[in-house]
């Protein structure tokens, strides 16, 4: 059985932290949407802020493997 990794890098690039493996999806979809919960708190403007937003209710709704892009970056889980 494989596992999940999770993570989030600018487009192009490695990512900034190393990715996370988690036994099952949802673990690491959650973690995914922390991150996106974190950064929502960290950004500039309102604009930014409810992107993201919208991207963790998208992605709160997924079931399998994804890769969205918001703000110059790339959230993502894959199965390994």
């Amino acid at each position: 059985m494989g596992t999940y990794t999770a993570g989030c890098n600018i487009s192009g690039f490695m990512p900034d932290t190393e990715p996370q493996d988690y036994d099952d999806f949802e673990n690491a979809k959650r973690a995914v949407i922390q991150l996106i919960k974190w950064e929502e708190d960290c950004v500039e403007t309102e604009e930014e802020a409810k992107k993201l937003c919208a991207l963790a209710e998208v992605i709160n709704l997924e079931s399998g493997e994804f890769n969205y892009p918001c703000l110059g970056r790339r959230y993502w889980v894959e199965y390994n």
